[in-house]
């Protein structure tokens, strides 16, 4: 075929081989030389077969692809260990800690405070837990002071029923 085409096919063995195969063009000059025998209307002369093997190219893109392999999964280790370790700082140590002063305020234990170290989403909900633990403590120890209100009430009012009832039956 005209032109300068390469291709590329598999030799025997299997091996890659890039193959070129040119023209040999007739120059008007050589045809009038004393040491070429050929007539001035043919344009083509002939074709030089080249080949060569790509089995160095093949050995070193193999290494290259296993050097981008290697390479990616140690850059998704490192992406994956960096995500876990923030993920783990800044979501799930914080939630453990919240859960736990939430069993901490279950048990009884409204002097329960959780150090507020973010201005986050999570910062400011253990300020909203903190609050709350110490609207629980206040409302609690108002019950308290209202049931030993009560209680004295209670007793004066009975002191009260006790003195009537001794009246009436005197």
């Amino acid at each position: 075929p005209p032109g300068n085409r390469p291709r590329i096919y598999r030799a025997q063995g299997g091996r890659r081989v890039l193959g070129v195969i040119p023209p040999i063009r007739h120059v008007p000059t050589c045809s009038s030389g004393s040491c070429h025998a050929h007539p001035a209307e043919r344009t083509v002369l002939g074709v030089l077969d080249v080949r060569l093997s790509l089995a160095d190219t093949d050995a070193a893109i193999a290494d290259a692809e296993r050097t981008v392999v290697v390479f990616a999964i140690g850059m998704i280790l490192i992406v994956a260990s960096i995500s876990v370790w923030y993920l783990s700082a800044t979501v799930i140590r914080p939630v453990n800690i919240l859960m736990k002063g939430a069993r901490e305020v279950s048990g009884g234990n409204l002097d329960h405070q959780i150090n507020v170290r973010s201005k986050d989403e999570l910062g400011r909900l253990a300020d909203a837990f903190n609050v709350m633990t110490g609207s629980l403590r206040d409302e609690k120890e108002q019950n308290q002071k209202w049931a030993e209100t009560l209680q004295d009430k209670v007793a004066e009012k009975t002191e009260e029923l006790t003195v009537v009832h001794k009246r009436i039956v005197h």
